[in-house]
């Protein structure tokens, strides 16, 4: 009845032998056969470990650990029934688990308190709420590296020299291509970052402990640097398919390079050092602090000037690769 009531497994029926059990199994009308021995009851009350049997079906290991976590969990608290209420007179082994009165007076002795835990930042324990949030991230960072490049892609295309500026007097200024572009890009994506860092969290109920001026704050250097670093690359694309073969395989080695699904520490200084490079690194880990665990930007301070510094680093690349385009243009036309 235990078991029954438990989400995963669900009792199919009773048989008189264990043969009538595995015919079953064969059969595949069940995927698992669980074995009370006849003396179980007799073992708790004179102070033996009873046994039980678990026999799974092998085909999917997801039966297997369905069965398996259930039968531990109801092994478990028939456990702390049986000693509650018999005072540690019997015990119950399932697996490689056994548990003796001897063990049980040790641990109440020693731990007269019964621990309890609770996940501060991941109060569900699950998987996308520690992840969801460095997806969305380096999403908008893959958006531009895959946006700006099938645009200067495409520029090449269309453009009768096969050159990312047309010859005219309002492409000489870099310096004004490179600002009008930035504060269209910047615009976009910072709709963008406020709806996966603020929009989707609520949707999904992930955790939100940071303000949304922190948030914003940080959005903007990272913003810069993404923008500048797409603007840079965009420059060496000669064809508009060619971002979709570059950039979209990189993201799930930046995603396991920024620290969040392996520690950082653990990572090798050779990677550590390509991974520098890309703004969703620490990028990742300055949102996920801010709003998921609650820092401010002082907390981040570290994160925020690395994002400034390679926004002002790919400025100086972006400037410097536009003004070799411009040159190679005017060049040309001459």
């Amino acid at each position: 009845r235990m078991l029954d009531a438990t989400s995963g497994v669900s009792v199919m029926g009773y048989c008189g032998n264990i043969d009538e059990a595995k015919d079953l199994l064969g059969k595949k009308k069940i995927h698992g056969i669980v074995r009370i021995n006849r003396d179980f009851e007799k073992d708790i009350m004179t102070g033996r470990s009873a046994h039980i049997l678990l026999i799974s079906d092998m085909n999917s290991l997801l039966y297997y650990r369905t069965l398996l976590t259930a039968g531990s969990n109801v092994v478990q608290e028939l456990n702390d029934q049986i000693n509650e209420k018999y005072g540690f007179n019997g015990s119950v082994d399932f697996g490689d688990e056994k548990v003796t009165p001897q063990q049980h007076v040790i641990n109440i002795s020693v731990n007269p308190i019964k621990p309890y835990s609770e996940s501060l930042y991941n109060p569900a324990s699950g998987f996308a709420t520690f992840i969801m949030p460095g997806v969305e991230v380096i999403v908008i960072q893959q958006a531009l590296l895959l946006a700006l490049g099938m645009m200067a892609g495409t520029a090449l295309e269309r453009n009768k020299n096969h050159h990312i500026f047309p010859n005219s007097r309002h492409y000489h200024n870099v310096y004004k291509i490179i600002l009008g572009r930035t504060l269209c890009y910047f615009t976009l994506t910072l709709i963008a970052i406020f709806w996966t860092t603020v929009v989707v969290p609520k949707v999904f109920n992930f955790p939100q402990l940071g303000s949304l001026f922190d948030l914003m704050m940080f959005s903007i250097p990272y913003l810069l640097a993404c923008i500048f670093l797409s603007m840079t690359l965009s420059c060496i694309i000669k064809e508009r398919e060619e971002p979709l073969l570059l950039y979209v395989f990189i993201s799930a080695p930046l995603l396991f390079l920024s620290g969040i699904t392996w520690p950082w520490s653990s990572i090798p200084t050779f990677f550590k050092a390509i991974a520098m490079f890309f703004p969703s690194t620490f990028g990742i880990q300055g949102f996920i602090q801010i709003g998921s665990c609650g820092a401010t930007l002082s907390d981040v301070q570290y994160y925020y000037f690395f994002e400034w510094g390679l926004a002002i680093f790919y400025f100086i690349t972006t400037a410097f690769v536009y003004k070799r385009q411009v040159y190679i243009t005017a060049h040309i036309y001459e």
